[in-house]
């Protein structure tokens, strides 16, 4: 494990372009031969950056990362883009994070789990590119909905 995490440090310290779905590390962590399958069968569309996308208004923001609505210019189907910094004092706190999220992302197969499609990364962030869950976050919905809270 340690040494997997070193490999995925190096890359995004590099400013590799490289698809994180493509690298071997996600084999290593799914056992499961017919998902690992599913998932490099969606590496087939040649998603490879983020200028495949017109990414249009912010739909949320934490501290490492925001998450933008776009819209892929090949097909006009919409997303959710979440796009994570790596740069920064804390970058390589949580890099291991990352890590876990996105194999966590491409292991998921529920229908109460929003679905990634792709994830990639560039000099300055990482991206996964995610099913656009129309309505908001989960808390803000059940913050709305109950705004004083559950009883």
């Amino acid at each position: 494990m340690k040494l997997r995490l070193v490999v995925v440090i190096n890359k995004l310290t590099q400013g590799s372009t490289d698809s994180f779905l493509e690298k071997p590390c996600v084999s290593d962590v799914l056992s499961d031969q017919n998902l690992v399958s599913k998932l490099r069968g969606r590496m087939t569309h040649n998603v490879r950056s983020i200028h495949d996308f017109r990414v249009t208004t912010l739909i949320g923001k934490g501290s490492m990362s925001s998450v933008w609505h776009a819209c892929r210019k090949s097909t006009h189907e919409t997303f959710a883009i979440k796009a994570i910094s790596k740069t920064g004092d804390t970058h390589y706190q949580h890099i291991g994070r990352v890590v876990v999220e996105r194999d966590i992302l491409a292991s998921m197969n529920s229908p109460f789990v929003v679905q990634m499609y792709w994830a990639f990364q560039d000099t300055s962030h990482a991206y996964f590119v995610l099913e656009h869950a129309q309505g908001g976050d989960l808390c803000s919905v059940m913050h709305n909905f109950h705004p004083h809270g559950m009883s």
